[in-house]
């Protein structure tokens, strides 16, 4: 069955990605995190950290190439810490 997103969603969803991009909440990490979460929600809320991986994996296979992965591990680390 097709997920069907509610007016209210829609309309979040649209201011979120209508936010002035300069300030730190309308940043476009930030934008892209906040629709991950809906994302990740959508599939399956219990989601665990080795299914988000994955898809994290695909995502970049898919859409960046393997010479990127050396420098997003390194980010990665960098922001987590």
């Amino acid at each position: 069955m097709k997920n069907l997103r509610t007016f209210d969603q829609f309309i979040n969803e649209s201011q979120i990605l209508n936010e002035d991009v300069s300030s730190p909440k309308g940043s476009k990490a930030r934008q892209l995190q906040m629709m991950l979460d809906r994302a990740i929600n959508l599939v399956d809320e219990n989601m665990s950290y080795k299914e988000l991986a994955t898809a994290v994996a695909l995502q970049l296979e898919d859409s960046y190439g393997t010479h990127n992965y050396k420098p997003f591990l390194k980010e990665l680390e960098k922001q987590l810490k």
